[in-house]
């Protein structure tokens, strides 16, 4: 295959730039993406071809619990591509910023497919400046087992140290594009 801009999801990518809704009071791995979810159409990721993902948001806090990041397929019970390990967020930040971008790999196609991803997320030392970026490859960079014969969502999952109402997340920026390169 050539290399080159390629979308399964119609021109431009899948993009979402309306807020999606605000999630508290969890700390397991909870889907956090905007509504409608994201379905990767079957059969349409191939080997040597991959995702670009962007994600952007806010988020406010009680205390200074830590918060992880990262995208699943499948869902939120689905398949962990890559998450940050637990971010200690700085104390009562109230809709503060968060970035993520993110490059999913497929290195292989079928049932026993593989994809490896690898990204960054920037979380906020204050209202108006970040702290280092933070990978998403929470463990060594390695490729993962999935299904791509059948469709999936994509999603970007998160979760809270403590649960609290005070304890909120959103997702205000879902860009999603297919990449053939």
């Amino acid at each position: 295959m050539p290399l080159g801009y390629v979308s399964v999801f119609g021109p431009g990518g899948e993009v979402n730039d309306a807020a999606g809704p605000t999630f508290s009071n969890f700390t397991a791995s909870t889907d956090i993406s905007p509504n409608p979810p994201l379905v990767i159409p079957a059969n349409s990721i191939n080997g040597g071809s991959g995702i670009r993902v962007y994600a952007a948001g806010k988020f406010t806090n009680t205390g200074t619990p830590t918060l992880s990041l990262g995208l699943a397929w499948g869902g939120a019970a689905g398949t962990v591509l890559a998450k940050t390990t637990n971010i200690t967020t700085i104390t009562a930040a109230v809709n503060w910023p968060w970035r993520m971008f993110a490059y999913i790999s497929c290195f292989s196609e079928g049932t026993n497919g593989s994809f490896a991803t690898t990204g960054m997320v920037w979380m906020p030392a204050s209202l108006t400046q970040f702290q280092a970026a933070y990978p998403i490859d929470q463990a060594a960079f390695a490729a993962v087992n999935v299904d791509t014969t059948t469709s999936k969502a994509l999603t970007c999952v998160s979760a809270w140290s403590a649960a609290s109402a005070g304890n909120t997340i959103t997702v205000n920026h879902w860009a999603v594009e297919s990449m053939n390169w």
